[in-house]
């Protein structure tokens, strides 16, 4: 369905008329993403600015990106950024510019643990609207205060640094002729004679003097310096042989020692200090101002620098549209519950200069997840998929209770659970305010916990057997609301045939969902062929073994054909994988048995260390808490790997594919900042 929405030449602004969401059913509405609209808009070109300055805002709104192809056969070209673009993007980077030269001495108070959820806890400040006039005024004026300040000081300090080096080269080359009160002036080169000085190893001492003496005859001359510990040598020959000197050097080891300079090798080395210490002073005042700089401005900076952010965004936003001389084209994707919004707000900043085209029904938009508040912390495990395809089904409803069903029943420990619970209730309290991501991960963690505890408590298992074994002295089947215990005799064989049966209902049900939702998309025969001839072949086997073998033969072939049908010849090579798919829930018993065996095993260890005279207890003591935390790190983990394996691979696998592209609403992205 479409509508049109123009206002006259008047350029008065017409609102829109209420418009009729929805024809979709309830339950629709809940196992799918929420219906969008495509809006298309054609608004003059002098008021394109200010319509999407109000949907930057308000963030209802996706925008698209036209096609090229699109563009050619309308007779339009590619829009450009607003004239401010370029100004705005350099103001923009001389801002990081200085953000990055003062940024170095921010200091944070996170922890470990704030580091490890990527939690930064900032008081965004209420900053008043302000035009891109008064904002660049204020940038400007920022830029004039503070700008030559930190960039003379960062450059004086890079040279100063540069400086230094050179410097202590020097030095650490020096350093072992540093008692010497000999001129360097000896070692420069005259007309005559090449000299030079330096560093040789006693091992290798003797040879090069044997190499020189055969070299050279008796036309060199040689000189030891000793300076405590240290023995420095000298060598000269005549300036036309040099070079033999120089190889004969440097084949045995031979470290030169610089000689530039007039005074003593002592007096060089100490007025190197000196100007290494002057150097220093200079770039302590240097860092005290750019501190200065960062403890007066580094907040002014980093709202400033998130406001031109935004106003570049806004600027560059027009590259995805297309435009003539007079009008900007412009597609938007939007909640069908926000679309009269939307319209209004392009209306009224448009100054009804503009026209919009609106397809209610569109086939292939973003995908905006958006179940009930209990269920939305699980979404993320949808989109950790892929996000569905936006006539597809939202699987979210039917992965939450199962998958903290499973988590549950595989780590199955009252005092683990009691622990995930509180953990999560700790990140609740101290990052929910600052990470919607730490929220919902912390509510997921809750469930998982609560769950876990209510199986520990109905299979008796309390860090193992240490509450039955240890505290109360009764056998676990026997304690109360113990419903089962996994280690007693053959109880496993009986929760190996539940979690078997859990398999085959999950993936019937996913079979029966997919069926749903291809009768929701009007693919019947798809429904038939792809999901409905799994359910018929599986009714096979209750036919077999309940009324006659005979019909479960037909029943079977029949659904195997309609197999064939959507599959072709790879149907002879998925049937046998079905059996895999149902056998693979086998490892809920897997888990739910490691849990209370290894506390079992730890528990029994541990009491054997207590018989170790004196140390005894301080071992059992370390051993308890190690091995049990040990457990619940890893089995945690391997609970939470395999209940979303079994759910991408097994469940997702029977009716799900993905491949949606997510909502993604032009909004102000802020940090540091908040609407007044």
């Amino acid at each position: 369905m479409m509508r049109f929405s123009r206002s006259g030449p008047g350029c008065m602004p017409t609102p829109p008329r209420p418009l009729n969401t929805s024809s979709d059913t309830w339950w629709v509405k809940m196992l799918k993403p929420v219906r969008m609209c495509r809006v298309d808009c054609l608004v003059a070109q002098g008021r394109k600015g200010a319509v999407l300055d109000r949907l930057h805002r308000e963030g209802l709104t996706q925008v698209d990106t036209i096609a090229e192809a699109e563009l050619e056969e309308t007779g339009m070209v590619r829009d450009q950024p607003l004239d401010r673009a370029s100004e705005v993007s350099h103001l923009l980077s001389r801002f990081r510019g200085i953000k990055g030269v003062i940024s170095r001495y921010h200091r944070t108070d996170s922890n470990f643990l704030d580091e490890l959820l990527g939690v930064d806890k900032i008081e965004p400040k209420p900053v008043p609207r302000m035009g891109y006039g008064e904002l660049k005024d204020r940038a400007s004026s920022f830029l004039s205060q503070v700008e030559e300040l930190v960039n003379s000081n960062a450059k004086k300090l890079a040279d100063l640094k540069e400086r230094k080096e050179r410097i202590s080269s020097r030095l650490d080359k020096l350093s072992p002729a540093a008692g010497l009160d000999v001129p360097l002036s000896h070692f420069h080169e005259s007309h005559y004679l090449h000299s030079t000085i330096g560093l040789i190893s006693r091992d290798s001492e003797q040879e090069l003097e044997a190499q020189l003496k055969d070299r050279f005859q008796d036309e060199y001359a040689s000189t030891s310096y000793v300076d405590g510990e240290t023995k420095v040598n000298s060598y000269s020959v005549l300036k036309e042989r040099s070079n033999v000197l120089q190889q004969v050097l440097k084949s045995n080891g031979f470290e030169e020692l610089p000689v530039d300079g007039g005074s003593t090798f002592e007096e060089t080395y100490f007025d190197l200090l000196s100007q290494v210490e002057e150097v220093e002073d200079v770039m302590a005042a240097a860092e005290t101002q750019l501190k200065s700089a960062y403890e007066e401005r580094y907040d002014e900076l980093l709202i400033l620098e998130e406001l031109l952010s935004l106003e570049e965004e806004r600027c560059n936003v027009f590259k995805r549209f297309g435009s003539t001389e007079r009008v900007s084209y412009l597609r938007l994707w939007t909640p069908r519950r926000d679309c009269d919004a939307t319209v209004i707000a392009v209306d009224e900043e448009a100054n009804g200069c503009c026209y919009t085209e609106i397809d209610y029904d569109p086939e292939d938009a973003p995908t905006l997840l958006e179940n009930h508040p209990l269920l939305r912390p699980f979404e993320t495990f949808t989109r950790l998929y892929s996000p569905p395809r936006y006539n597809q089904m939202d699987p979210t409803l039917f992965t939450a209770p199962t998958l903290v069903l499973f988590f549950g029943y595989m780590l199955g420990d009252a005092v683990y659970g009691l622990i995930i619970t509180l953990l999560s209730l700790m990140l609740k309290r101290k990052y929910g305010a600052y990470s919607r991501k730490v929220a919902d991960f912390s509510f997921v963690l809750l469930c998982c916990g609560l769950s876990t505890m209510v199986f520990g408590v109905l299979s008796g298992s309390y860090l193992g057997d240490f509450l039955a074994e240890y505290v109360l002295k009764v056998e676990t089947r026997n304690m109360f609301l113990v419903l089962i215990d996994p280690l007693y005799k053959s109880n496993a064989v009986l929760l190996l045939k539940v979690a078997v049966v859990v398999g085959v209902l999950q993936v019937i049900l996913g079979n029966l969902l997919g069926i749903l939702d291809k009768i929701l998309q009007r693919d019947y025969l798809a429904a038939l062929t792809e999901n409905g001839s799994w359910l018929i072949m599986g009714s096979s086997v209750p036919l077999a073994l309940y009324l006659d073998t005979t019909v479960a033969a037909i029943t079977f072939a029949v659904g195997f054909l309609l197999l064939i049908k959507a599959n072709g010849f790879m149907a002879f090579m998925e049937l046998p994988g079905i059996i895999g798919r149902v056998v693979s829930y086998a490892r809920l018993l897997a888990l739910s048995l490691t849990t209370p065996a290894m506390g079992t095993a730890f528990n029994f260890l541990v009491a054997l260390s207590f018989t170790i005279p004196v140390i005894g207890p301080v071992i059992a003591f370390f051993a308890f808490i190690g091995s049990h935390v040990m457990i619940l790190f890893m089995n945690s983990l391997g609970s939470f790997v395999h209940s979303l394996r079994l759910h991408y691979v097994e469940f997702y696998g029977t009716f799900y594919g993905g491949g949606g592209v997510e909502f993604t609403p032009f909004i102000e992205k802020r940090k540091y900042t908040s609407r007044r």
